[in-house]
This record gives structure tokens, sequence and C-alpha cells, in this order.
């Protein structure tokens, strides 16, 4: 019985030692994978393929047209968003990130958005519950002086052409105030809504910064929250 109880304690030294051995490249591996996870939530994910929203067409919808031609425009419902998107976004700020200041959300973080594109007064197409994630957002850095661009651009009347005043609908004309008075979006300005919320209108090419307070190109219909 001493022998084999002895034989026994070896055997299982031996296991440990040989899984011992195994342990720093196994650690490395841990390390590694952890990496690369920081480093899909903190860069922009490559997808394997299109996503649904750079398939949609409205993506770069805006790019290279003429703002002062007030088409194309684009009247927008956001149908749906995650149960933290009132939540801040500045979490987001990574190490991995080259400029500390920039924010990625992760790939798969996603708003649900409807729209109706107009090309001119008699010519429209729809796009419904096309999704927008963290994957379709160009890398940006995103200041409090483009919160308030965005705020403004939200909350100011545009009075230059026609509007179809308090009224929301989807076009062609837009209405007075490019969006609902009542927003996470606009409400909490550093929520993660407002946050994708920007990336979308640079993800579809309209830039704020040209002229906010003219801007009437793109409205909001309604928006979940």
């Amino acid at each position: 019985m001493r022998h084999s109880y002895r034989a026994a304690v070896l055997a299982a030294a031996c296991t440990m030692l040989t899984a011992c051995a195994g342990l720093p490249q196994q650690m490395d591996q841990v390390a590694d994978n952890l990496r690369q996870l920081g480093q899909s939530v903190s860069s922009p994910l490559v997808p394997s393929g299109p996503s649904a929203f750079s398939q949609s067409g409205l993506a770069n919808v805006f790019k290279g047209t003429d703002p002062a031609s007030k088409w194309p425009r684009v009247a927008l419902t956001i149908d749906n968003m995650p149960a933290d998107a009132q939540n801040n976004w500045f979490e987001w700020r990574a190490a991995p990130v080259p400029a500390a200041s920039v924010a990625v959300a992760p790939a798969n973080y996603c708003i649900t958005i409807s729209a109706v594109v107009w090309k001119s007064e008699k010519s429209s197409q729809r796009f419904d519950h096309i999704p927008y994630c963290g994957r379709d957002a160009k890398v940006r850095d995103i200041t409090d002086d483009y919160t308030f661009t965005l705020l403004g651009w939200a909350q100011m009347p545009k009075n230059g052409g026609k509007n179809t005043g308090a009224s929301r609908t989807f076009g062609p004309n837009p209405p007075l105030k490019s969006f609902p008075s009542r927003s996470i979006i606009i409400d909490t300005a550093n929520s993660r809504a407002s946050f994708m919320f920007a990336h979308l209108l640079m993800s579809m090419g309209l830039d704020l910064t040209v002229d906010y307070l003219h801007e009437n190109r793109l409205w909001v219909v309604s928006t979940v929250q």
C-alpha cells in the first residue's frame, strides 16, 4: 500500500509539474486574447463583409452634395436603442487608441433607424429598420464643441424655405426644428445615444460644422427615447 501511495503522489506531482511547465505559454495566450479583445472594443473592427448600413444606400447619402441645393433630404426615425443608451460614452475611451480623447463604440453596439430619402420633391425611397453599429462609425474625436453644434442644430428653428412648422412628417418638406423637443440624444449631451447619432450623421456624409444653423436637409420625425 505504501508503494502504491508513493507512486500515486509522484504521478500527481508529475502531472502538476507538467501543467505548470505549460503555464507561462497559457498565460501568454490569455494575455494576447485580452489585448485582442481590448483592440476590438477600442479600435475600428474591420467587418468581414458589408454591413446592413453600408449596403442600405444611407451611407454617404449627403457626400459631395451642395447644401445650397437643399437636396437630398432625409426624414429619419430612431426605432430602437440599447438599454444603456442614456449612459455616458466616456468609458469607451480606451488606451490602445493612439489619441486618448478618441472613443470608439463596440462593433456590435447598435441603434436601429428607418428613413425616407428624398432626391427631389417627387422622388423618394424608404429604408426600414436599418441597424447602425459601432463598426459602421468612422473614428472621429467627439468634442464638447461638436456636442454643442449638434444641440444647436437640433433645437434652433430653421426659417429658410418651406417647412411644416411643428408637424413632423416624412417629407418632402422639413419641420421648423430638426429634432423632437425631448430625447436623450439632446437632453443628455454625453449619452451613448448622442454619440451614436453624431456618428450616424457623419457616416451619412452630413457635416454640421459647415452651417448647422441652416442645415435642414435631415430631420428626425420621432425617436424611441
